[in-house]
């Protein structure tokens, strides 16, 4: 990314954090008087977990010398490096392909290149990411990422999107997927069919994980996700 759009990031990250509600400065506060830093709080905020080791030894790509894209988060325990907008896993040095989809979309776009769609919510990157083999097969965990075999047990939390939510999946292998930004991650979802038990029970996502460790904490995360998730099940 060149020096306009990492300045159109920067940018628009200090207008998000200038315009943030009482309630949420509250937190900020809330959360520095518990003995975590503003930087620590930010970085929970916008980076999260490593998607791929779930450690929480994460940087931002601005503070990487040799990577320098604020969209680009990076590994400190595990070395993997991601973009930090899909999800993508990514080489030192390149650039997320998602991003040329963007510069061709006719989409209206504010003055940093924002076009009002979130990234796990356009139908376009979402198909470029079945493309690639993003998001991860029903067969891990959706939480941790380990391999989950068939004789295992697995437990699954269900969600129900809020009104007026899409939900726009992918077809991934085992069934129509649909990765969900939590925690700062991309974290898949098997998209329930109308007709099903499971939507039936109010559940239009499920994720299936292999822990009732793995179920809570994703419970837990999930419930930071109130724009866009109505209610939390746990089966």
């Amino acid at each position: 990314m060149d020096d306009n759009g990492e300045k159109e990031i920067n940018g628009f990250l200090e207008d998000f954090m200038n315009n943030l509600p009482d309630e949420a400065i509250e937190v900020f506060e809330k959360a520095v008087a518990g003995g975590m830093s503003e930087e620590e709080l930010i970085r929970e905020i916008f980076i999260g977990d490593c998607p791929k080791c779930c450690s929480k030894n994460v940087f931002s790509g601005d503070e990487i010398e040799d990577i320098d894209d604020a969209t680009v988060g990076f590994c400190e325990e595990c070395g993997f490096i991601w973009c930090m907008e899909c999800g993508f896993p990514l080489e030192q040095g390149e650039e997320c392909g998602h991003w040329e989809l963007c510069e061709e979309c006719d989409e209206e776009k504010d003055e940093y290149g924002f076009c009002g769609i979130e990234t796990w919510e356009c139908p376009y990157i979402m198909e470029w990411l079945d493309k690639q083999g993003i998001p991860l097969t029903i067969n891990s965990c959706a939480w941790c990422g380990v391999e989950i075999d068939d004789d295992e047990e697995m437990y699954a939390v269900g969600a129900k999107m809020k009104e007026g939510v899409e939900i726009t999946p992918c077809r991934g292998a085992g069934g129509k997927i649909l990765p969900v930004m939590v925690a700062g991650r991309m974290v898949p979802a098997i998209v329930t069919d109308r007709d099903s038990e499971a939507r039936r029970d109010g559940n239009d996502l499920m994720f299936m994980v292999c822990s009732f460790e793995c179920a809570n904490e994703l419970k837990q995360s999930l419930e930071s996700e109130r724009d866009t998730i109505d209610r939390i099940n746990m089966n």
